[in-house]
């Protein structure tokens, strides 16, 4: 999973961006949208994320979107 299909997912569950004005760099951050205001930072890669990355982003939004809204419930 690349960052362009991780940035929708997070839209797609209610995800904001923060930090719009801060200029260029390699990381967007986002908030979950919610009244906990939750954060979570995803790095820019052309290539696909590693599994602890995407876990990562998935446990900082889990309390809000729900277990596995990333990349799966867990077996």
């Amino acid at each position: 999973m690349n960052q362009r299909e991780v940035i929708k997912r997070i839209k797609d569950n209610g995800g904001v961006p923060l930090d719009t004005k801060r200029g260029k760099g390699s990381h967007l951050r986002f908030g979950c949208g919610c009244p906990e205001n939750k954060r979570t930072t995803v790095p820019y890669s052309k290539d696909d994320y590693g599994i602890g990355i995407l876990r990562s982003i998935e446990k900082a939004f889990e309390h809000c979107m729900g277990e596995g809204w990333l990349i799966g419930r867990k077996r």
